[in-house]
């Protein structure tokens, strides 16, 4: 399913670039998935499923009849979210860390950034059945920050809505 395109097409990161993308697969986004546990929200996993296919800049084909569901219609023209994906880089995303039991993990990868400054894009993906807290060490992030030590201005793309200024880690 899901997890195991994401985990395969993760294993090969120089193999994304610029007219060469990666298929994990279309989204599901949208569709009601008739084994998911009881107490699972649906749309916390679409936006789950559709990030991370944003982070491995891979193709957003849409598994679903549109119009869809309106929480599936609102993923799917999230702008902030799909400009992670269409960055002009073309570069995808590499796992960065990961819990001992290897359900929250750390995703990064940089972006085009405007002139004099760095970006980057950072996903703390669960895949537990329980909220995790997720910490990232701005070091971890290697090569996609220019200086771990520096302030960090983070947002939440889904909320759209900054973060403000941090200085070596985040947790959430």
């Amino acid at each position: 399913g899901m997890m195991n395109n994401l985990w395969g097409n993760s294993r090969y990161p120089n193999a994304t670039k610029i007219g060469a993308w990666q298929d994990p697969d279309m989204l599901i986004v949208g569709m009601n998935i008739s084994d998911t546990p009881q107490g699972v929200n649906m749309v916390e996993e679409w936006r789950a499923h559709f990030s991370m296919w944003c982070m491995l800049a891979a193709p957003l084909w849409i598994g679903v009849p549109l119009p869809a569901d309106p929480a599936a219609m609102d993923i799917f023209l999230h702008k902030e979210v799909i400009s992670v994906n269409q960055d002009p880089l073309g570069l995808m995303a590499t796992r960065v860390s990961s819990s001992d039991d290897g359900h929250a993990t750390v995703w990064a990868k940089k972006l085009a950034s405007p002139a004099g400054a760095a970006s980057a894009a950072v996903a703390l993906f669960n895949t537990a059945t329980t909220p995790q807290n997720i910490s990232v060490s701005f070091q971890d992030l290697g090569d996609v920050i220019i200086n771990p030590f520096s302030v960090v201005n983070l947002r939440d793309l889904w909320l759209s809505k900054d973060l403000g200024p941090w200085r070596k880690s985040f947790s959430q």
